[in-house]
């Protein structure tokens, strides 16, 4: 998706949202109240799969049946992140990937 937003060339309206979204909730967490947003609008593993060509209807991806749309197995792997269910799936290379807290990051 992250792709589709710099294409359409609309990634500083999507970082400015987001830092938006980051700052209500770091003030939420601040208030004590039980929140938590998780972000993994990242470029990694996960999310850089390569999409079958257009006129390819034999190839299936294995983690989004489109660029908006993720597959079970994709809802398994962010849910065990967030979750700390299975720690194979790491993100270290993802500097997007991380639980907001309370301390919201600078804007972009």
């Amino acid at each position: 998706m992250l792709r589709l937003i710099e294409e359409n060339k609309s990634r500083a309206l999507f970082d400015d949202w987001q830092h938006k979204v980051t700052v209500a909730v770091a003030n939420e967490l601040q208030a004590d109240h039980d929140v938590a947003l998780w972000d993994f609008s990242g470029v990694w593993w996960l999310t850089a799969e390569t999409p079958p060509l257009a006129d390819d209807k034999n190839t299936w991806q294995t983690y989004y049946y489109d660029p908006g749309h993720y597959t079970a197995e994709t809802g398994r792997i962010i849910t065990d992140i967030m979750y700390r269910a299975d720690e194979r799936y790491a993100v270290p290379d993802c500097g997007r990937c991380y639980r907001i807290t309370a301390n919201p990051p600078e804007k972009p």
